[in-house]
């Protein structure tokens, strides 16, 4: 339906708003997959990863955070949820 891994979609039903209703491929990135993602009325951005690149996700959504909070002029996307992945897990 959507072309995420199960797993995936499962820990992403804790985080949106809805079900998802679409994902479209985003390119640009080289170590992970990222996609627009579309859940309830609502768009985000996923990134996603093996186990290995995702454990790279909770600091880089930390260092989202810290930019958001130290007022920075550029836009920086709200990091809604990050997890490191592991066996069985995306």
């Amino acid at each position: 339906m959507t072309g995420l891994p199960a797993s995936l979609v499962a820990v992403l039903a804790a985080h949106l708003p809805g079900p998802i209703r679409r994902v479209e491929p985003v390119g640009g990135g080289c170590i992970a997959r990222a996609g627009r993602l579309e859940a309830g009325e609502a768009v985000f951005f996923l990134k996603w990863g093996e186990a290995s690149v995702a454990r790279t996700f909770p600091a880089e959504a930390a260092g989202l955070r810290a930019l958001r909070a130290a007022g920075s002029p550029l836009h920086v996307p709200e990091a809604m949820a990050a997890e490191p992945g592991g066996p069985g897990r995306p």
